[in-house]
């Protein structure tokens, strides 16, 4: 797959950062998979570190893969990462209304 983004000209640096946010996507998925059909393939710690640690980790790559392919400015993806980081403290429930005000 990285041979194909080089192969087609493009930067090593945009290469690693699809690379890494597609493997990432796929380890999730399955790591999903895994939790919601209950197919044990995977132990409990490595099923928890996947959770852990896979979201802010595309959103870090999500926010400068997006400043280095030249889709937004550091502005834009700043802005990115501050909604993505929101919508992650919503989803696991440690944002609240009562804790803004």
């Amino acid at each position: 797959l990285d041979e194909w983004f080089i192969a087609e000209g493009a930067a090593i640096d945009e290469a690693i950062v699809i690379g890494v946010l597609l493997w990432g996507s796929i380890a999730f998925v399955l790591a999903v998979i895994n939790k919601v059909l209950r197919l044990g393939l995977v132990s409990q710690i490595a099923e928890r570190v996947t959770f852990a640690m896979i979201p802010p980790l595309v959103l870090i790559f999500l926010v400068l893969g997006t400043i280095f392919l030249g889709i937004a400015t550091p502005t834009e993806g700043g802005a990115m990462g501050a909604v993505g980081a929101i919508i992650m403290a919503l989803l696991r429930k440690r944002l609240s209304l009562a804790l803004l005000k």
